[in-house]
């Protein structure tokens, strides 16, 4: 009998574990269903699935200060709702089937960072129409697969970088500083791009952010780093 009870509490233990990993190792954010990507070096995300009505997405960079850096399989696959799909800087790889089947996407922004596309990608897509810089991964992926696409130009800035000037000082947190108290700024535009480190618009926030990082303090978001801008 004593037997029998620690079996099945050994059992109970197991099953206790195997259900509280995969709920920790599965996120909603949003519309977004994200897992953990294994392997990836420092803490990432991937995009599982996405159950949204909107027509124009745009995925976004990070959960939580950490970076989605992967479309899963089959992730978008028979959403008839999605039109437009803007992928992020982050994002490496797109997995098999990931928006087969979306019948009115039209168009998909894909950044250079994307080095690997899957298999049946765009299955059913007779719409698609891949938007991306002329030297990517991904136009040549379209010309392999007879693709409609757009070669797009780039425009880099540092994150961070809000006096525009290539570096990522205190400086910079000053002028994001100035803007919030409405004091004059040599470039408006500039500042509300450069500045903005968590993609939520310009508040003191972002210059406690820059602060942080020009003390060498870690920040969940990757000031410094070059972040590409695409234009038609």
């Amino acid at each position: 009998m004593k037997r029998f009870i620690s079996i099945m509490m050994c059992i109970a233990v197991l099953m206790f574990l195997c259900t509280s990993y995969s709920a920790a190792t599965v996120y909603r954010y949003g519309d977004y269903t994200l897992g953990v990507v294994s392997g990836a070096g420092d803490y990432a995300f991937s995009i599982r699935a996405y159950d949204g009505e909107d027509k124009v997405v745009s995925v976004p960079r990070d959960y939580g200060g950490f970076p989605i850096v992967r479309i899963d399989g089959y992730a978008f696959a028979t959403n008839t709702n999605v039109r437009e799909v803007t992928l992020s800087g982050q994002i490496t790889s797109i997995g098999d089937g990931a928006f087969a089947q979306c019948v009115n996407l039209a168009k998909i922004v894909i950044p250079g960072s994307v080095t690997q596309i899957g298999n049946h990608v765009f299955r059913g897509c007779d719409q698609i129409v891949i938007y991306a810089t002329a030297d990517s991964y991904a136009i040549a992926y379209a010309k392999e697969h007879e693709i409609s696409y757009v070669c797009m130009s780039a425009e880099t800035y540092l994150l961070g970088d809000a006096d525009g000037d290539g570096s990522v000082t205190a400086i910079d947190a000053t002028f994001v500083l100035r803007y919030l108290i409405k004091l004059s700024v040599p470039n408006v535009e500039i500042v509300e791009r450069n500045g903005d480190i968590d993609g939520e618009g310009l508040d003191i926030t972002d210059a406690t952010y820059i602060q942080r990082y020009v003390v060498l303090v870690e920040t969940p978001y990757e000031i410094g780093k070059t972040v590409v801008i695409y234009n038609e």
